[in-house]
């Protein structure tokens, strides 16, 4: 009876640390989590006319592939499409090439953008929201309006 209990007990103590660790899925599924998409702008404030570099890095379920550009106040200005190495529709799946060349990079002319304060936006397919990075055009006396 004794070896039934320490038995019993034991079989309790490991029930109890795989559900606590999350053992109970050996897919990984438990520490990987899902990653939104991030977008940037190189540089941040640039001249009228200069070339603006919009890095996007898809998340876990891939990000659309058009960059689009919006004033501060939620103009859209413009849109720019680029894709990753392995992409199904309009959305960027980020595959091992994909992964490996660290995302995409959009290059966009700001030649037809006045000063002032703009984003850069993508879509976001994990969230199916806007992620957006700002930056700024600053006056350049070759291009004049």
């Amino acid at each position: 009876m004794k070896n039934n209990q320490i038995l019993l007990l034991a079989g309790v103590i490991v029930l109890i640390t795989v559900v606590s660790f999350g053992l109970t899925n050996p897919t990984g599924k438990v520490i990987k989590k899902d990653s939104p998409t991030t977008i940037s702008v190189t540089p941040t404030t640039l001249k009228q006319g200069s070339v603006l570099l919009i890095k996007v890095m898809p998340g876990s379920k891939g990000a659309e592939t058009k960059v689009t550009l919006y004033k501060k106040n939620g103009l859209r200005v413009g849109e720019q499409k680029e894709y990753c190495n392995n992409y199904v529709g309009r959305s960027c799946m980020c595959d091992k090439e994909c992964e490996k060349n660290k995302g995409y990079t959009v290059k966009y002319s700001s030649t037809i953008l006045s000063p002032g304060e703009y984003y850069a936006s993508v879509i976001d397919r994990l969230t199916e929201e806007k992620v957006k990075t700002p930056f700024i055009i600053t006056e350049n006396t070759k291009y004049t309006r």
